[in-house]
């Protein structure tokens, strides 16, 4: 499967090398000044379109746009959840030096106790 790739409106240059942070999911989201919908034209996979087509056959009041704005909604949101996680569960080169440096510390200080 193709993994899209989203480029910001009126993103800042970067300097070469370096990669666009993330949207977030707030930042996305438009202010009052602007519709907030938008058309796309996009080319999806036809046995999914196809569970699309049957769902919303199902669900009076329901309509492909819907559909494809609430998976785009849980996708945005997760994706900001990854990087939240990734921005937490990496230590920095002076976090793992302190970390090990308190390790000595236990080891030394366990030889006394025990």
């Amino acid at each position: 499967m193709k993994k899209a790739k989203i480029a910001a409106k009126a993103a800042p240059a970067l300097r070469p090398g370096r990669e666009p942070s993330p949207l977030s999911y707030e930042d996305a989201v438009q202010g009052p000044e602007e519709p907030r919908m938008t058309k796309v034209s996009v080319t999806v996979d036809r046995g999914l379109l196809s569970l699309v087509d049957h769902y919303v056959q199902a669900h009076s009041g329901v309509n492909r746009s819907e559909i494809f704005d609430e998976a785009l909604e849980m996708w945005a949101k997760e994706t900001q959840k990854q990087a939240d996680l990734g921005c937490y569960s990496q230590e920095s080169p002076e976090q793992t030096t302190e970390e090990a440096a308190w390790s000595a510390i236990q080891m030394e200080a366990a030889k006394y106790i025990w």
